[in-house]
């Protein structure tokens, strides 16, 4: 993604985040469970839509396929990470998530649309958030895990599965909205270090009010 680019997706992540009341408990860190939310009017990814500057591997960096660690023989990711990520990426493995969901356009005005409905519908206590980018179909999807008692039907939600497999993590820490305009470039740069697996979508994680993971996937 161009530095014009990045400049422009980050202008317009100006809104505050929904904050549940349980908003600062602890949560195990295994990846598919959360109780924090995302920023109501989340005004999603525009870097589906951007170039990307050229595949890091060409300085020695890549993703290993054996057991899932990131390679950096040349300390390139130490480097081009720190101003983004609060630690290197790492590659993690996820089972196939059932999830109620509400897809748009990936555009601004839909997504923004989108994500205060959706919370409103579900309910913010204890819900784990996430968010799934088909760059091929240019759709935006909010999505939580399906509890018991949950009427998907009901509530006019579509019932998928968020995809499991592997992934490449980037982890994004900070207090909003400026943690939000880290998203972008962030998943850009996880883009550039992936063997990235184009059958799966790209996906944020709203583990807390204040911390944000990205993951894209990766082929096995």
């Amino acid at each position: 993604m161009t530095g014009s680019a990045v400049q422009r997706h980050q202008s317009k992540r100006t809104c505050r985040p929904t904050v549940p009341p349980d908003a600062d408990a602890a949560d195990q860190d295994d990846g598919n469970d959360s109780n924090h939310q995302p920023p109501t009017a989340h005004p999603g990814p525009l870097y589906l839509r951007q170039g990307h500057s050229p595949n890091m591997r060409s300085c020695g960096l890549h993703v290993r396929q054996s057991k899932g660690d990131v390679s950096d023989p040349a300390g390139w990711l130490d480097r081009m990470t720190a101003q983004i990520f609060t630690d290197p990426p790492d590659r993690i493995s996820r089972a196939d998530v059932a999830v109620m969901a509400r897809t748009t356009v990936d555009d601004l005005p839909h997504i923004q649309a989108l994500w205060p409905a959706f919370e409103h519908l579900v309910g913010l206590r204890g819900r784990k958030m996430y968010a799934s980018v088909d760059a091929a179909a240019g759709t935006y999807t909010t999505c939580t895990p399906v509890r018991a008692g949950d009427d998907p039907q009901a509530l006019g939600l579509e019932v998928g599965v968020l995809p499991g497999g592997d992934y490449l993590r980037g982890r994004l820490v900070g207090e909003p909205p400026a943690v939000y305009e880290q998203i972008a470039p962030g998943m850009a740069e996880l883009e550039r270090l992936a063997d990235r697996d184009p059958s799966r979508p790209l996906v944020e994680f709203y583990r807390r009010r204040d911390q944000v993971e990205l993951w894209v996937p990766v082929l096995p």
